[in-house]
């Protein structure tokens, strides 16, 4: 029999971690407090991987979607379950509420995780079982981009961090640890020092949001999509990463000195950035893009996974 999974939360993340854990052979029980919630959860899941079964990159998306379950009760969802991942909004009151259940009601050995985006841990999991409690916060959507950020607070035991990799690249996951708490994480922490320069960017009237994106999707983005800024360096100069250091140290220095990464962002560029979207997508059609957006994820991690295969990894 294979094993149990308990998602508590069935928005986008909730139903992003259904195709992932579903997708590996899990079972899983999908729960959220919402009537009418999981259905509507349910729905999106099997449209998703439909899309992934015309891509190739699963066999049927009909076997896969049975091993997804709708649950009443969280007590139901929790029966039996080795692994939990809680995915409700970012709120920490909220999260520490719902991780309160889910410690009093989860068999002593499950793995309780929480999906939070940037609020420690430390800050919702003081709870009697806190031992096995840890942040495992993904890339969205996880299915496409596996990366997945575990993130222990001062109390979890090392025990529950192995355990919770051990899940993570059982299900084709790409799991990394972090040696300590911060706010926002690491990739969300890289993500805000580039988006906040794009917004600065607008603001100073120096780039247009839309030459911005072509710039990112056309350079930046073709090349850290197979690797990371520190391999790129140390590709880009001849002698490797010292050589570019010696080369280039200098130039980051002084635009550094010039990034305002953490300039406010300021009500006319967030004007400028929302009407320059808004002119190329309608703000009723942003749910239907997500299609889109996975379609594409879908066909380069095709791409990615035989350019491996032909090339190397």
């Amino acid at each position: 029999m294979s094993e149990k999974v308990a998602l508590v939360g069935s928005g986008l993340i909730g139903q992003a971690w259904a195709i992932v854990f579903a997708r590996a052979g899990r079972e899983v029980r999908l729960y959220d407090s919402k009537p009418g919630a999981v259905e509507t959860a349910i729905e999106r899941i099997g449209a998703r991987l439909r899309d992934l079964e015309r891509m190739e990159l699963i066999d049927s998306a009909e076997s896969v979607l049975r091993r997804v379950a709708k649950v009443r009760s969280l007590e139901a969802a929790l029966e039996a379950a080795s692994y939990v991942q809680e995915s409700v909004p970012e709120d920490s009151a909220l999260k520490h509420q719902v991780f309160a259940a889910l410690d009093r009601l989860a068999p002593a050995t499950t793995i309780l995780a929480s999906s939070s985006s940037g609020i420690p841990g430390s800050r919702f999991l003081d709870l009697p079982g806190r031992h096995r409690c840890l942040v495992a916060h993904p890339a969205n959507p996880p299915y496409l981009l596996p990366l997945v950020e575990l993130v222990p607070t001062p109390w979890t035991a090392e025990e529950t961090v192995k355990r919770a990799w051990d899940v993570m690249v059982a299900v084709g996951q790409v799991p990394i640890r972090l040696k300590a708490e911060i706010e926002g994480f690491v990739m969300n922490r890289l993500q805000i020092a580039v988006i906040n320069e794009a917004m600065s960017l607008v603001a100073r009237g120096i780039a247009d949001p839309e030459d911005i994106d072509k710039m990112m999707a056309n350079s930046l983005g073709l090349r850290w999509s197979f690797m990371g800024p520190f391999e790129t360096m140390d590709l880009n100069a001849p002698k490797g990463f010292l050589d570019y250091a010696t080369r280039y140290a200098n130039t980051f220095r002084e635009v550094g000195a010039d990034l305002k990464v953490t300039e406010r962002w300021t009500e006319a560029a967030i004007k400028t950035v929302e009407a320059a979207r808004r002119r190329v997508l309608p703000a009723e059609r942003v749910l239907e893009r997500h299609g889109w957006r996975d379609r594409r994820l879908m066909a380069l991690a095709r791409h990615k996974a035989q350019a491996a295969k032909d090339i190397g990894p």
